[in-house]
């Protein structure tokens, strides 16, 4: 899949300020659930907060704002915010921005409360250094990992006994999944099954989110 959104209008779902696309978590036993997000312009989110989901943000474009706990952090391409479970936060957009959502545990209906300004714990700030990622990376069933790199890419031997989803945030190049070549570019979410195989080759510099899940058997 080049453009997941593109190349899966049927999944499309409409939210308040914008549209959703589940590129992974609902169906399939995981761990997490992976979400490609679409919020319009001068449009906000649901003010809202989760009983027991842990979130991961991760922004490509658009001009904006997260709200926190009642903290603003203006977004620029790039950034990334870990937001626990209990904590108030919605999106403020100025022009169109695009991020990728992941939940752990899988994102479901009925654990996403409405919220107001009364709820107020600590601030989480903005952190663009790879550590924050690895705090969903404790169980040993799934990883988030952000990776930067001007060099040919292949996953190890043990990630390749996990399904794999790649969201790019920036950089250009191509990603070969059994064969078949497809071109990378911002915003673009590949999805590889654990008996496939894919190489990275970056034109430049390339900024993506590896995400990384063994699927639990029934």
């Amino acid at each position: 899949m080049g453009n997941y959104i593109d190349d899966n209008k049927e999944k499309i779902q409409y939210t308040p300020g914008g549209t959703l696309c589940q590129v992974f978590g609902a169906n399939e036993n995981a761990s997490c659930s992976i979400a490609l997000v679409t919020m319009d312009a001068n449009s906000n989110g649901l003010k809202h907060y989760h009983d027991n989901i842990t979130e991961i943000y991760v922004f490509n474009k658009g001009e904006g704002k997260i709200i926190i706990n009642g903290n603003e952090h203006v977004v620029s391409n790039g950034d990334c915010f870990i937001i626990p479970h209990k904590t108030m936060h919605f999106i403020e957009a100025i022009t169109q921005m695009d991020f990728v959502c992941i939940c752990t545990p899988p994102w479901t209906p009925e654990h996403e409360f409405e919220a107001d300004d009364n709820i107020k714990k600590n601030d989480i700030t903005k952190c663009l250094e790879y550590g924050i990622l690895q705090k969903l990376s404790e169980n040993a069933n799934h990883s988030v990992s952000r990776i930067k790199t001007n060099n040919e890419f292949e996953p190890n031997c043990e990630t390749r006994n996990f399904i794999r989803v790649y969201y790019f945030i920036k950089g250009t190049g191509s990603i070969i999944i059994d064969g078949v070549k497809n071109e990378i570019s911002q915003g673009n979410c590949f999805l590889v099954n654990e008996t496939s195989n894919e190489i990275i080759t970056p034109k430049n510099e390339l900024d993506f989110i590896l995400v990384c899940d063994k699927l639990e058997k029934n």
